[in-house]
């Protein structure tokens, strides 16, 4: 492993650490933040593709947080087993389970499926999230 695959491998783990705590935290410009201008997410039957788009999804769910009383209490992502592969100086895949835990209780569990593209400013940004959800306490 050479020094640019070293650095494309802690910039997409950034990009995945910021993801989720952006959710856990209800922001939804940063988790946008983290696709590309024209990234995708792909969530159980809805498509999204586009920064707009996706900011529009994840501002109608912190709507949804704040009127329903069990979503609206401390949320917490966490992110296991990333296996990371740098398939060309500009692209690689990447994949993840994550686990979602509110108030201590499981409520999620499922994977991210990720393709991420490298911008010309060195930040490794989402191009393709597929997020396959395994299993849901709703």
């Amino acid at each position: 492993m050479d020094q640019d695959e070293i650095v494309a491998r802690l910039s997409i783990m950034d990009t995945l650490a910021t993801y989720n705590l952006s959710g856990d935290a209800g922001l939804a410009d940063r988790i946008a933040a983290t696709f590309a201008d024209d990234g995708v997410l792909d969530i159980g039957t809805r498509m999204f593709q586009g920064k707009e788009a996706i900011l529009a999804f994840y501002r109608e769910r912190q709507a949804v947080r704040l009127e329903d009383i069990r979503l609206a209490r401390p949320a917490r992502h966490f992110l296991s087993t990333s296996r990371i592969i740098v398939v060309a100086s500009d692209d690689a895949t990447a994949f993840s389970y994550f686990l979602l835990v509110r108030c201590g209780v499981n409520e999620q569990v499922g994977s991210y499926d990720d393709r991420f593209r490298r911008r010309p400013d060195g930040r490794w940004l989402i191009a393709h999230r597929k997020v396959d959800l395994n299993w849901s306490s709703e």
